[in-house]
């Protein structure tokens, strides 16, 4: 399993969690955060101030299998603005269940 975290513009969230339900990814979760990048002065502007800024973004969780890392990245990436962040990509060791502890995924797919 892996896990998919992304960050992307506030604007998109409606329409990224639509997409990625819509290909049948249903567990994810989503926060307001600010995230901190170093943003390309050329595309936003002399306006925009200095190089490293604090956007309000949202973070995405999703956990899926292996094979549907390429499918997710595809739909988060299509729906991409200028100013989104990063996706990360880590491996999902193990996962248990709040309420009982006990290792499962059976619910999350």
């Amino acid at each position: 399993m892996r896990e998919l975290k992304a960050y992307i513009s506030e604007a998109s969230v409606n329409e990224v969690v639509e997409a990625l339900r819509s290909a049948g990814f249903l567990s994810m979760s989503i926060a307001h955060v600010k995230y901190t990048q170093k943003k390309d002065i050329h595309i936003l502007g002399p306006h925009a101030g200095l190089p490293v800024t604090h956007s309000e973004m949202a973070k995405l969780e999703i956990v899926c299998n292996k094979e549907n890392v390429q499918e997710v990245v595809k739909i988060l990436s299509e729906h991409g603005e200028t100013g989104d962040g990063t996706i990360y990509v880590s491996e999902v060791q193990q996962m248990f269940k709040v309420r009982t502890g006990k290792e499962g995924r059976q619910d999350l797919f």
